[in-house]
């Protein structure tokens, strides 16, 4: 959570919006990948790139299932982070590095309940049969 609270953040303007889920997942420890630079979807900036930060304007920004992170920046709970690089298509290892670690963190049951009120349940088990295929041949 370390470069959550990196001073660019803090200095001058302050960020409103949804993190990306890149960086939704190494918030919650789902992934090793660097969450560097920190992208942010937002209805109030233009599109503003520095090191640390990359904001992505965008005509409306889905708030639903999302955790309140102060001022007016949001990340997605770890059940739609999940959902969301399901729903995007997110491939190979960091998918399968994520659904992986979930498990040890979360509840991976509600998660399954919750790609079934999505109706994602079927393309969730395909998923979780590759997940399973692409770490035995690893």
């Amino acid at each position: 959570m370390i470069w959550l609270t990196h001073k660019s953040l803090y200095s001058g303007e302050m960020f409103s919006g949804l993190i990306g889920l890149e960086s939704a997942s190494a918030y919650f420890g789902l992934c090793s990948a660097p969450p560097n630079p920190l992208l942010i979807y937002t209805t109030f900036y233009p599109k503003i790139e520095t090191e640390f930060i990359i904001t992505i304007p965008t005509e409306k920004v889905d708030y639903t299932d999302t955790i309140h992170l102060g001022y007016d920046l949001y990340v997605t709970d770890p059940y739609r982070t999940i959902y969301d690089m399901i729903l995007y298509k997110t491939t190979g290892r960091f998918l399968y590095e994520s659904l992986d670690r979930f498990g040890y963190l979360f509840d991976y049951s509600r998660l399954v309940e919750y790609m079934n009120s999505h109706n994602l349940g079927s393309l969730f088990e395909e998923i979780e049969k590759e997940k399973h295929r692409y770490f035995e041949d690893d």
